[in-house]
């Protein structure tokens, strides 16, 4: 990621759902968390758990709600 997690948000809006639009929610979720960008990490990991309710999507969307919260 650039540093610009907005523009990343806007790219996958703009996908076709499939597999590489999967991916880069995974990807956008998972830097955004690295780098401190909260909100669009929860953005990202609220709807992988929509996709697929995993325990893993709703652990990284409590966690990056919190980070949000504590910014």
């Amino acid at each position: 990621m650039n540093g610009k997690p907005r523009d990343a948000w806007e790219l996958y809006l703009k996908m076709e759902s499939n597999s590489e639009s999967f991916n880069m929610l995974i990807l956008i979720a998972n830097d955004c968390y690295k780098v401190g960008e909260f909100y669009f990490s929860a953005k990202a990991f609220d709807v992988l758990e929509r996709l697929d309710p995993s325990p893993e999507y709703w652990e990284g969307k409590r966690g990056a709600c919190c980070g949000v919260f504590q910014k």
